[in-house]
């Protein structure tokens, strides 16, 4: 089972056990994987961790450093149109990250073509912290949110 289908299985698992209904969808013909509740559009975003190399220059001496990081892609084909939105919410499931648990994101909220979670021993304290384990914005009613 390729790593995207395990971790769309996982998500379901998880929507399941909090009582929504969800249908697996083909995400290559409509554009998202699953469909909660009759209504909610759900995307999953699996990433595994990569090594980042950075160079920076602070008064004329140059420093390189590597972290490790998570890219997600929200854009779809290059495309970022907030007029078409391909989901309601955007799951993100950072693979190989002990502990962290997923962002729950309303598109509607979401900001740019990708968003990069940087490995540091506090966790990810971004702008989408907030998101971060929130399940209820998938089971809150599409109308509602």
């Amino acid at each position: 089972m390729n790593l995207h289908r395990a971790t769309v299985k996982r998500v379901t698992q998880q929507l399941r056990r909090i009582g929504a209904s969800v249908q697996r969808q083909n995400p290559t013909q409509v554009g998202y994987d699953l469909l909660v509740n009759g209504s909610i559009r759900v995307a999953v975003k699996a990433a595994r961790p990569t090594l980042q190399h950075k160079r920076v220059s602070v008064d004329g001496h140059s420093y390189q450093y590597q972290h490790i990081a998570w890219c997600f892609n929200f854009h779809r084909h290059g495309r970022f149109r907030r007029d078409q939105w391909y989901a309601d919410v955007i799951v993100c499931v950072q693979l190989k990250a002990a502990g962290q648990k997923p962002l729950v994101i309303p598109v509607q909220n979401i900001t740019g073509k990708t968003l990069i979670v940087l490995k540091n021993r506090r966790g990810y304290a971004g702008r989408y912290t907030q998101y971060r384990d929130a399940w209820h914005h998938i089971l809150r009613d599409k109308r509602a949110a």
